[in-house]
């Protein structure tokens, strides 16, 4: 099972990791860091960085997505890789503005938080 965690400039830590670290207990899990596009990823505060193994592009199914929280979630509803494609209503706090082209091939699609 694939699995997609998404993250952007300034997620929730807490929000990736406990994620991260519950999911990859399971068995077949492959649990992946993905963004916009592979690289370094800053938390809320500015002092830890995680690196996205993947970008958007590379996983364009994952089985299961999971967005985590953090202030930096409201520049990802504007445009870029993550609203191109149709829309995959995930919620209604706006969620549905995020996620595009990954989600579309998800069985599950995810958020946390503000995620």
């Amino acid at each position: 099972m694939q699995i997609a965690i998404l993250l952007f400039d300034r997620f929730t830590v807490l929000d990736a990791i406990g994620p991260y670290q519950m999911l990859s207990g399971l068995p077949g899990a492959r649990v992946t860091f993905v963004a916009e596009r592979p690289g370094p990823i800053r938390d809320e505060v500015g002092s830890l960085i995680l690196s996205a193994e993947a970008g958007l592009p590379d996983m364009p199914h994952p089985d299961i997505i999971m967005v985590p929280g953090g202030p930096g979630q409201d520049g990802q509803m504007r445009d870029g890789q993550m609203q191109d494609g149709p829309d995959v209503g995930l919620g209604g706090r706006g969620e549905d503005e995020v996620l595009r082209p990954p989600a579309r091939g998800a069985r599950v699609e995810t958020t946390l938080n503000t995620g």
